[in-house]
This record gives structure tokens, sequence and C-alpha cells, in this order.
């Protein structure tokens, strides 16, 4: 074989080595591109029951994610059947009947390629007591359809309750603010705070941004948080 040819053959060689190289960084690329979840379109679910003894009326999400389907649909029916069962003991009590009434609807709080999160609020009236008022963030991770324990976010030896009230104390100059780890909620622009909502001087909710919380968070958790910001704004 003479020189010329394989000058060739190893020009040869190296093209198709570099096309493969070429070839394999696009599936990779691609793969990882294939595991980022879509922004889900949601659909209402309602669940009415109207009986002489009491009135049901909930509005809950409906997504592609079986899984959270799920969950959602676990959590609807406890609230149900914990509110049928005081309910029924109110009737039991009070010699008088009582209308008694469960209302719940929700609100899509944040949902990005990673995280699904929904707020719930709840309205009960048992008999002739106060209606009770509460809300209810549920967190889920799309990829697994789990939910999120918040708790399980923070670094174990952080005491992610006390410092979050402390700056939420700071903000609202209130030294009342007690937080709820129920009422957490993730974004990508940190941590959002829903507070209580008899406090009427009080806003719907704060936000914890990442550079304020990345000290308490693991890691796995923190670098989803401010994704969408500039370099600047993790700081």
């Amino acid at each position: 074989m003479n020189q010329p040819i394989i000058y060739i053959f190893g020009i040869a060689v190296l093209f198709l080595s570099a096309c493969s190289f070429i070839a394999n960084a696009n599936e990779d690329k691609d793969g990882k591109q294939s595991t980022k979840m879509p922004i889900y379109d949601v659909d209402i679910e309602s669940d009415v029951e109207d009986y002489q003894d009491y009135h049901i009326s909930i509005q809950y999400p409906d997504t592609p994610n079986n899984q959270i389907d799920q969950k959602i649909t676990d959590y609807v029916n406890q609230r149900k059947a914990m509110f049928k069962q005081k309910s029924y003991l109110s009737t039991q009590e009070q010699e008088v009947d009582q209308p008694t009434e469960l209302q719940i609807n929700f609100e899509v709080i944040h949902q990005d390629h990673r995280y699904f999160n929904v707020r719930f609020l709840e309205t009960m009236r048992i008999g002739s007591e106060e209606p009770i008022e509460m809300q209810t963030v549920l967190n889920f991770d799309k990829k697994t359809g789990s939910a999120i324990d918040m708790e399980k976010i923070f670094k174990a030896d952080k005491d992610y309750l006390g410092m979050a009230e402390e700056l939420a104390r700071e903000e609202l100059d209130d030294e009342s603010v007690q937080i709820d780890p129920r009422n957490l909620a993730l974004s990508d622009k940190g941590i959002l705070l829903y507070l209580d909502q008899s406090k009427e001087d009080w806003p719907d909710h704060l936000l914890l941004k990442r550079k304020e919380v990345k000290e308490w968070m693991k890691e796995e958790y923190l670098e989803n948080l401010g994704q969408n910001q500039t370099a600047e704004g993790k700081q």
C-alpha cells in the first residue's frame, strides 16, 4: 500500500470517529432533554354530595400523571371521611339538626418541568360552630409522581421552621407569625410560605429567595431553585 492510500485511509478513519463522537453527544443531549417533564394541562374535577344532613362541594385538579392524581384523590377522600365523621357526631350530640357543610377549592400555585404544587382552601361548618378555615399545600415530583415531604428537603441539623418564622416575622414586623410545614411550597424562585388567612393585614404568602434558604436546604433540591434567574439573582 503506497503512502497516498494510507494517508487517505487515515483521514477517513478520523472523519468517521468524529461523526460517531458527535452522534453520541447528540444522543446524550437528547436523552437529558427527554427526562424533562412536560407542563401539565390541568382539568377540574368536581365531587358534590347534597343530603339533608350535610353538603359537600369539592373541586380538585386532574392531571396527566396518574400517580399524582391518586394522591390528590386520597387527600380528598381523607377530608371527606373526616368531615362525615364530625357531621355524624354533631347530629348525635345536638337536639336540633344544624346544617353541616364542607367546601374545598384549589389553585395550582406553581409548576415547572420538575414540580407540580397545588394549594387546597377548605371551609368546614359543623352545626352551630363557627366555620373552620384551613389550607393545605401538596408538593409533587413529576418524575416520580410522589408527594414531597417538605421536612426532608432541609438539612437535618437545621431548624428550618424556626429560621423561616424569623424571616417572616422580620418581613411582617409581627412576632406572632407561625409557620405550618403543610403550607410550604417549592417554586423556581425559592420557598413560598402561605400564611394564616385569618390575619387580614397579612399578605397571602411570602417568598423566601434562594439566597435566604441555601444554607438550610439539601443540595439536590437547592439546585432546582432559581433556575430561571440570572447568576446575580442566585447570590
